[in-house]
């Protein structure tokens, strides 16, 4: 948020008197800034650890997917033994967007934050 909030200043084209008010003003509220980007970033690491400690998730039907043991990469396609399904790939560092449960259907990747409709 902080890092769009500069950027849309810095296209903005305002007079000098202007912009330095501007900035005055970003200057007082980027320390509220940084601390509400420190408590997002704080919230995603705490639940990808969350879903990182997890050894099964159920599948829409209800069966357990086991998420620890071999999988394939969706991206290089390599298959690494005995990591997380949800984890990084260790080679070319792609997530899996979802786990195919051997009745066929798939779990999706709790990680993925999910688009808000407007």
């Amino acid at each position: 948020m902080t890092r769009a909030l500069l950027r849309t200043i810095r296209d903005w084209r305002l007079p000098l008197g202007a912009t330095v008010m501007v900035y005055l003003f970003v200057g007082l509220l980027l320390p509220l800034l940084l601390v509400s980007d420190l408590v997002v970033a704080l919230r995603r690491a705490e639940k990808r650890g969350r879903v990182l400690a997890m050894p099964a998730i159920a599948c829409p039907q209800g069966h357990p997917v086991e998420l620890v043991g071999a999988f394939r990469c969706p991206s290089c396609h390599l298959v690494a033994p005995w990591v997380h399904g949800f984890d990084r790939c260790g080679f070319c560092g792609e997530i899996a967007a979802a786990i195919s449960c051997a009745c066929g259907a798939s779990v999706v990747n709790p990680l993925f934050e999910r688009e808000e409709s407007s």
